[in-house]
């Protein structure tokens, strides 16, 4: 790997993923991928109220249950949450894809300035 890029630790149930940027391209916009807390619908074992566990246990997930439609918009929600608390940091910005199932996040386009204020 170059030196110059620096590789980002993720959560352990995507051990085979990394995130790679390079300190010193700090023009323009760059697709950043914000990890929210929550566990993904594949993980989530239960534990909120009025949320089902969604973990499959050695079974296909069933997107469409009832569980999963439910928990699904208990993320959305919190996707909506962390958006206004960045709006209020960062105008205009929008997420490019919101993830539930496997990965609980967002992808936003943010200048490296922005991505450094909001994350202090």
């Amino acid at each position: 790997m170059d030196k110059l890029c620096k590789k980002q630790t993720v959560p352990s149930y995507l051990t085979a993923a990394s995130f790679i940027y390079d300190p010193k391209d700090t023009t323009g916009l760059h697709l950043y991928v914000v990890h929210l807390a929550d566990a993904p619908v594949a993980l989530y074992e239960g534990g909120i109220e009025k949320y089902a566990a969604t973990k499959p246990n050695n079974r296909k997930l069933q997107l469409d249950s009832p569980a999963v439609e439910s928990y699904s918009g208990y993320l959305a929600s919190k996707h909506d949450q962390f958006l206004s608390l960045l709006k209020k940091q960062v105008v205009n910005v929008e997420p490019t894809l919101a993830y539930k199932i496997a990965f609980n996040g967002l992808a936003i386009k943010l200048s490296q300035h922005q991505a450094s204020s909001i994350s202090r």
